[in-house]
């Protein structure tokens, strides 16, 4: 009888779209019940994979086209002015 591999990552991802709000001993749970033994850094780590894509971009200094068009809205709610707009998110900024 040959025991047959299990990607664990790939059972954490298919947990997490079932539940995405569920806690580390709540998968450690689930995926017990499959016979599956993972651990919390593991859960951990693949969150922190499907997450990465989007702080990434940011980090990258990546904007999406939604922020664009809040940019142009922004820009259009202060007079049409780039300087305006900028001045007045440096004011927030400020402000926080």
């Amino acid at each position: 009888m040959s025991k047959t591999r299990v990607n664990k990552s790939a059972e954490i991802r298919e947990a997490l779209k079932k539940s995405p709000n569920a806690s580390q001993k709540e998968i450690i749970a689930a995926l017990a019940s499959k016979r599956i033994k993972v651990t919390a850094s593991q859960i951990s780590n693949v969150r922190r994979k499907l997450a990465g894509n989007e702080r990434g971009a940011m980090r990258k200094g990546l904007v999406s086209l939604s922020d664009l068009q809040a940019a142009r809205k922004l820009m259009h709610a202060t007079g049409g002015s780039l300087r305006r707009a900028r001045q007045a998110l440096e004011t927030l900024e400020r402000l926080l």
